[in-house]
């Protein structure tokens, strides 16, 4: 491993142990009540349907269901360079629409699957594929303990099969309309959750969540995920990334709540082998970083129906897009 990726390996894995050590407080999606014990002046039951980014720290129960469809539109309008500078480029807006299942099978396991559909918009021609699709089991560990020390910790076994467009794509869109990676990424996440009752009325749910993936090496041909020379023919891989994930929500009456989602995203730098005998052509090989701030608002109808709607626009980052984008999503648990 090259020497600068030293630096975003240790702090992935520091974050990871730091979140299993210390108990860092942590999320959930469905829209279970909370109830605030000894205090007679609260008249409500908060109610937390999770924000945007926030993976679920707490699985549903046996039976249940959290049916979560979400719509995204984005926007790409640069591209951060290898020293963290913003480069103007042309923009191009994508929609995305996901859903997403959780499924309680016993008090510790969860199954959880994502459909997802993506378009992309560029100068005048559209290009719509079914993105690359995941299924993964959750796993239950701990159950928050009020008054005590112990969150909600959860480990989620992820793996994601590439049925999205990543290769022979169409060269007017840059690379910009592919819809998957072309290789199978196995990942775990590490979730944990804590209520905070700091404010009297109005508790704080705190989240933290990181994520460590693995992507098999991946055949390309042609304009690609990874590069927009046509001539491309070779082998990337394999593929190395990371996440973490802070969160919070803030109940303000039993059905609005105010959260927001602050990430960073790593991938590491790898090696492409070049089949052709031409000279080798530009290929994402590199680290890759982003920073993103992502606020949200909840309406809860009920206990079990939530709206989330909200934004997310990145501040930060290295040999990756500059993105902004809308969000909405509705969650459903029967």
């Amino acid at each position: 491993m090259k020497k600068q990726t030293l630096i975003p390996l240790f702090f992935c894995l520091f974050s990871l142990l730091s979140l299993k050590t210390f108990g860092a407080p942590w999320g959930k999606s469905s829209l279970k009540p909370h109830t605030i014990e000894n205090e007679t002046s609260c008249d409500f039951t908060p109610w937390f349907a999770g924000t945007m980014l926030e993976p679920s720290s707490t699985n549903q129960d046996p039976g249940d269901v959290n049916f979560q469809p979400y719509f995204f539109y984005s926007t790409s309008y640069g591209e951060y360079q290898n020293n963290w500078s913003l480069k103007s480029i042309s923009n191009f807006s994508q929609t995305i629409s996901n859903i997403l299942l959780q499924i309680g099978i016993t008090k510790h396991v969860q199954l959880e699957t994502i459909i997802q559909t993506q378009s992309t918009f560029f100068k005048g021609k559209t290009s719509s594929h079914f993105s690359d699709y995941q299924l993964g089991l959750g796993i239950q560990l701990l159950w928050d303990k009020k008054g005590e020390f112990q969150p909600n910790l959860r480990l989620v076994l992820a793996e994601t099969f590439p049925t999205g467009t990543f290769e022979n794509l169409d060269p007017h869109f840059l690379g910009n309309d592919a819809t998957g990676k072309g290789s199978y990424t196995s990942s775990a996440t590490l979730d944990v959750s804590k209520i905070l009752y700091f404010i009297p009325c109005h508790p704080l749910y705190f989240n933290a969540n990181i994520e460590l993936s693995y992507s098999t090496p991946v055949s390309i041909r042609g304009v690609s995920a990874y590069g927009s020379d046509p001539l491309t023919k070779g082998k990337l891989g394999p593929i190395w990334g990371c996440s973490l994930t802070i969160s919070s929500e803030l109940s303000i009456t039993q059905n609005w709540v105010f959260g927001f989602d602050l990430r960073y995203l790593q991938s590491f730098s790898t090696h492409f082998t070049n089949f052709t005998n031409l000279p080798t052509p530009k290929v994402a090989t590199n680290n890759t970083s982003r920073l993103s701030f992502t606020p949200c608002i909840e309406y809860n109808f009920k206990q079990n129906l939530g709206l989330i709607f909200g934004g997310s626009f990145s501040f930060a980052g290295k040999n990756i897009d500059a993105i902004a984008e809308g969000i909405v999503s509705l969650t459903y648990v029967f």
